[in-house]
């Protein structure tokens, strides 16, 4: 769905310097280097040339069209894209984003690899890893070498998700720029406690958790983000959980974090922000006004 960014800043009062937004349902490569968000009647080159150069486009992107996807066996495409045979596509991409006045956007390339439900799945073996870190690596390349181009590149595991060691499928120090984690308020290792300081140490410190992928950010000098986090309906989540909201705002007031988004589409599970969940809410005001 494209936003009616104009209707929304002049209906509401609310100016609104920040937009978090997805090209990652393209399907051919005719699609993917000429995305929706490009485009003048989409309204966001208009809401980011309003914002006079203060106003944060965060887009996430597939390394990959749906139409080569190849999920039990994504090496099929990993290894002609770790060999550069997609850096083309890429520039292309850029380009576009540069002429509608995105070029300062932060890009959540490959967003959620290690989940098996990403177009751009990662794969299960450390060879498969290693070429789509490669295939980050090049596209990223490809995008800042094109005239005018500013982005910020944020590589972004979902937490609770095949525990694979990070170091097997980061690109380098040299391609990323902010290191994300995606954390969703519902279970991963077995049922979270009810509601309460326990059921966020839960999320906070499993396996693959928030805490560890902020070791790794840290080791490798990167601050964070959460582009992603929110309520989930119970079961497999917790509902109306504040201490999962204080959790982030506490995460958020300790840790350097670019910048942080509660997936509020009241889709897939995900609970929006509302008079459904009022002890959530009065504690997300709390902690973020």
């Amino acid at each position: 769905m494209q936003p009616q960014l104009s209707v929304a800043e002049h209906a509401t009062g609310v100016t609104w310097n920040c937009l978090e937004t997805f090209i990652d349902a393209d399907p051919y490569w005719s699609r993917w280097i000429d995305p929706w968000i490009t485009h003048a009647n989409s309204g966001v080159p208009g809401w980011v040339a309003r914002g006079h150069g203060t106003r944060t486009l965060i887009v996430s992107a597939d390394l990959i069209p749906q139409s080569i996807t190849n999920d039990p066996n994504p090496i099929t495409w990993e290894v002609p894209c770790d060999k550069g045979a997609f850096d083309g596509y890429a520039k292309q991409l850029a380009r576009a984003l540069i002429r509608a006045g995105e070029g300062y956007s932060v890009i959540r390339l490959g967003k959620e690899m290690n989940g098996g439900w990403e177009q751009d799945y990662m794969g299960t073996t450390k060879s498969e890893q290693h070429d789509w870190a490669q295939c980050f690596a090049n596209e990223v390349t490809a995008m800042r070498s094109v005239l005018g181009a500013h982005f910020l590149f944020d590589w972004n595991p979902n937490t609770c998700t095949n525990n694979y060691p990070l170091a097997d499928f980061y690109p380098g120090n040299k391609y990323v720029d902010i290191i994300g984690a995606d954390i969703y308020d519902a279970d991963c290792m077995g049922p979270l406690p009810a509601p309460s300081p326990a059921s966020w140490n839960k999320l906070y410190v499993e396996v693959l958790g928030l805490a560890a992928i902020t070791r790794f950010a840290i080791h490798h000098h990167k601050p964070m983000s959460i582009p992603e986090w929110g309520l989930v309906s119970n079961p497999p989540g917790n509902g109306d959980d504040a201490f999962y909201v204080n959790g982030i705002g506490w995460y958020v007031a300790h840790h350097v974090v670019a910048f942080q988004s509660y997936f509020d589409l009241a889709s897939n599970g995900v609970l929006a922000l509302g008079p459904d969940v009022p002890n959530a809410l009065r504690a997300y005001v709390h902690a973020f006004g």
